[in-house]
């Protein structure tokens, strides 16, 4: 259940994402601070990691087909143990600066918004250190 209301909400963040990917002042809006951090950190929109390999977008399952995937992989992995300790990502939201591609999420007091920022500072600079491969983008209805 809890993976499904997290790739529901992933969803969301991309679907926003999509619309609209500016990211350089304090945000505070759950549903989009990932679809922002990924413009601001890559250039690119989130959009572009949806349906990207085996674990980018919704659902997530098998072997990460690249270091990009793997990165969607750990990201998975990284929201189900704040799951597990009764966060809520990408419901609650958090605040974060971000400028020149350099993600801050601010002082770490343990708190889920902290934790949902570290996860998701984390996969950005993952894909910026990724190389993207267009091949592993399948179509979707998303974007």
């Amino acid at each position: 259940m809890a993976r499904v209301l997290l790739a529901v909400a992933l969803t969301i963040a991309v679907l926003v994402g999509c619309a609209d990917g500016h990211a350089h002042a304090r945000h505070t809006r759950s549903l989009i601070n990932l679809a922002e951090l990924i413009k601001c950190v890559t250039g690119k929109h989130a959009c572009d990691y949806n349906a990207y390999g085996n674990w980018c977008g919704i659902g997530g399952s098998g072997t990460p087909v690249d270091e990009i995937d793997g990165c969607c992989q750990r990201h998975d992995l990284c929201y189900d143990r704040l799951i597990a300790n009764g966060c809520w990502p990408r419901w609650s939201p958090y605040n974060y600066t971000c400028k020149d591609s350099l993600v801050d999420c601010g002082i770490d007091d343990g708190s889920c918004q902290a934790q949902m920022c570290a996860c998701d500072k984390e996969v950005v600079e993952c894909f910026a250190r990724g190389t993207y491969n267009p091949a592993n983008k399948k179509k979707n209805l998303f974007c």
